[in-house]
């Protein structure tokens, strides 16, 4: 008896400590999803702040571009459009930038350093801007020429410095905080799953015995039923044989048969609390049943919930990476940019700087026109210049759920049809063989690529035979993958391989364009996920080969 309470005590502390692991387990849980999410918080907060000082510096090249085209031409009010756009700008951009590296707890007195910077800066821009308001250019050039805006860019980039430093430690201090989470439920799962399995065997054991120990009981209990009819018939028989000798002794043997009675009683009552006791094993039986569906079902939820942490944590480091590899792109796009910038408007800026020092040394009206007609021919290349930047920045991140479905032989029937004049003029031959009709994709993106390269075929076709275009389509590997052919007079990618995609890298000068074609259509082929090949030869053709994911 005191082994079975015993038994009864370890099985049902056992569960409780299951029960109370469990709990703890669903804690756990619970703390890594709010890991999880204060994770993508930062993440979200750090991306803002990264777009926010972008704004930033744009919203100074405009005020200095602004400057610039109004003290050039300060009888045109509308070149000093940036420089008021930048002015409203500003106070929304620095709050914004305030606001989320408070809640991060950043340093701020790195950003009050870059503050302070920025309040001189703009109050500089506000003196030059009222000195051309009253035509006192002699000032602005004397402000113009300190530079006010070389300390803002020293402070900004510290300031972008300490904050790209603190962003990867705020990460690294979140993806540890996750990790250890991640180690203790491991632990607390392995500790559940060596406690439960021991548990279910002596569960098993205990079962097994309760049942043989009944099935003894029951035997026992057949056995005393056949030993009870057996003793009545002998005694029946031996009544019916010494009736007529036992008279004398009628009254020992009414005794003995209340002795008799008096034994069936005792016997049945024996009997009844047999019978009690078998139908209270059985109950116990039941429970225990019932016992070990719950720890089964306890079990089989384990093993789904972790199951799911698994997925989840996979997602989660997807997301991270892709997250990660995007913003290294955008960096290397605005480090190009900045390059672009610095080199392509320079040469226009020169120029009209060169044609207005001289233009006070003009001495004739004809010479002054001379000089004007220089200096407009400047300003139309300094805007071509800006224009092919906005088209080189509008490359947004793409959102997979503007995609539509695309039908590829409306599409190119279409760039057809807008290319007609060139094609008649070229006498270009177009085949076209789509085994893949459709792609899912977005409409605007798809469209560019395709116009951009049969332009290009068409302007640099050879005149030493007619131009064929091929266009095809099909599925290799899981990909949807595009074909665009021609004949025209090819490109060395050997001694072109670095350059072949960069913009404002030209292969063919005896026609008019401006080398930003293969650019675009890598970037917007890159920018939905896809990749693009090219097999070129001198005089003999081109062949680009783009794929995207089925």
């Amino acid at each position: 008896m005191h082994r079975i309470n015993f038994s009864r005590k370890f099985i049902f502390g056992t569960i409780i400590l299951i029960t109370v692991l469990l709990l703890c387990n669903v804690i756990i849980v619970y703390e890594n999803n709010k890991v999880i999410t204060h994770h993508k918080e930062l993440q979200h907060r750090t991306e803002l702040i990264q777009l926010t000082a972008v704004e930033m510096i744009r919203a100074l090249h405009a005020v200095d571009l602004g400057l610039r085209g109004y003290a050039l031409l300060p009888e045109n009010k509308q070149l000093a459009v940036p420089y008021d756009s930048a002015i409203r700008r500003r106070p929304r951009l620095m709050d914004t930038l305030l606001v989320n590296l408070k809640e991060q707890n950043f340093p701020m007195h790195y950003y009050d350093s870059f503050k302070v910077q920025v309040d001189r800066y703009f109050s500089i821009a506000e003196r030059m801007r009222q000195h051309l308001d009253r035509g006192d250019t002699d000032k602005f050039m004397e402000i113009f020429k300190t530079d006010p805006g070389f300390g803002l860019q020293k402070v900004f980039r510290a300031f972008i410095t300490e904050l790209r430093q603190f962003e990867e430690i705020e990460a690294q201090r979140a993806k540890s905080k996750y990790e250890a989470a991640v180690r203790f439920n491991s632990i607390l799962q392995t500790i559940v799953f060596f406690i439960t399995v021991p548990t279910l065997f002596y569960l098993g054991y205990y079962s097994s015995k309760s049942l043989t120990f009944a099935k003894r009981l029951h035997q026992a209990e057949a056995e005393k039923a056949d030993i009870l009819v057996n003793q009545n018939q002998k005694l029946e028989m031996e009544v019916q044989l010494r009736t007529h000798e036992l008279l004398s002794m009628n009254e020992e043997i009414t005794t003995q048969n209340e002795e008799i009675i008096t034994s069936n009683e005792q016997l049945v009552m024996q009997r009844e609390q047999i019978e009690q006791q078998h139908t209270q094993l059985q109950q116990q039986h039941e429970e225990l049943k019932s016992a070990k569906k719950i720890i089964e079902q306890q079990h089989s939820t384990i093993l789904q919930h972790n199951t799911d942490l698994v997925h989840e944590v996979d997602n989660q480091t997807t997301y991270l990476s892709r997250a990660n590899t995007a913003l290294k792109e955008r960096n290397a796009q605005l480090e190009q940019f900045a390059y672009i910038i610095s080199h392509n408007l320079r040469g226009p800026l020169s120029r009209i700087q060169g044609l207005s020092s001289i233009m006070d040394l003009a001495a004739t009206p004809q010479d002054i026109q001379d000089l004007a007609k220089k200096m407009s021919s400047s300003t139309l290349d300094l805007d071509r210049v800006i224009k092919d930047l906005s088209i080189m920045i509008d490359i947004p991140y793409v959102n997979e759920n503007a995609f539509t479905s695309i039908n590829l032989g409306d599409l190119v029937h279409k760039i057809i049809e807008s290319l007609s004049v060139d094609i008649e003029k070229s006498g270009a031959i177009i085949h076209t063989n789509f085994r893949e009709h459709v792609i899912r994709s977005l409409p605007a993106y798809i469209e560019s690529i395709f116009f951009n390269l049969i332009q290009n075929a068409l302007k640099y076709r050879s005149l030493e035979r007619p131009l064929v275009i091929s266009i095809s389509t099909y599925k290799a590997d899981g990909e949807l993958t595009i074909e665009i052919e021609d004949n025209g007079l090819g490109i060395d990618t050997q001694l072109h391989k670095q350059n072949l995609f960069m913009p404002y890298k030209r292969f063919h000068l005896h026609v008019e364009g401006r080398g930003l074609g293969l650019y675009l259509v890598r970037a917007r082929v890159e920018a939905l996920k896809g990749k693009i090949e090219v097999e070129s030869h001198v005089n003999s053709g081109s062949r680009f080969r783009i794929s995207f994911p089925g």
